[in-house]
């Protein structure tokens, strides 16, 4: 049995709420964390995304660290515990994911994995100008997204024509250290999440 637990990069927490928070959502508090997760033999730590809190009276941007960017300057202070970082799809382009996760495999020696995270808070994402799309596209998008980071992760020259994205021979160096790639997280309840999940993730 393994287990993860959750990074502390959202201090002003997942679901904005008039409980008092006590995560300050810091670097120092995060590496602090991974320390300790790291010394007692906690198998991985999972740092979710957020841009903005969902609901209640706090100011719901407090402390709401990148997780690829925390798990960069955690992956140099840490050495056994896996760095999970959760992304959504609409906010970071497949071909960037794919840059800075084999980057961070990289630093990490072979730690790093993505959550992948399909999207359900739709006023969040219209806070900044993204297009919201049904349930049925999110996972189809997901879909493809996995297909598109995996196939950079593993080949040269990588062709994918989809409907959200194309890439014409695409080569990223350098590639991941894990093999074939970085494990991939992901969950849902519906029916075709599930689906998206077993074709495409590890975990």
């Amino acid at each position: 049995m393994k287990f993860l637990t959750w990074g502390a990069n959202i201090g002003g927490g997942f679901l904005r709420a008039n409980i008092e928070q006590e995560l300050r959502g810091d670097i120092a508090y995060n590496i602090e964390l991974a320390q300790l997760a790291d010394k007692i033999g906690v198998h991985g730590i999972l740092f979710p995304i957020r841009y903005v809190g969902r609901i209640g009276g706090n100011n719901g941007t407090d402390g709401q660290l990148d997780p690829l960017t925390v798990v960069s300057a955690v992956a140099t202070q840490t050495s056994r515990v896996s760095l999970l970082a959760a992304v959504l799809p609409s906010f970071i382009h497949p071909v960037t994911l794919a840059k800075i996760g084999s980057t961070l495999d990289v630093i990490s020696s072979g730690r790093f994995h993505i959550n992948l995270v399909s999207g359900w808070f739709k006023a969040e994402q219209e806070k900044f100008g993204i297009d919201w799309i049904d349930h049925r596209d999110r996972y189809r998008r997901s879909d493809e997204y996995l297909q598109v980071v995996k196939g950079l992760w593993t080949q040269d020259d990588f062709t994918f024509n989809g409907d959200f994205y194309n890439i014409q021979g695409g080569t990223l160096n350098p590639k991941p250290v894990q093999k074939p790639y970085p494990a991939i997280y992901q969950g849902g309840n519906s029916a075709q999440s599930q689906q998206v999940a077993a074709k495409n993730s590890d975990v």
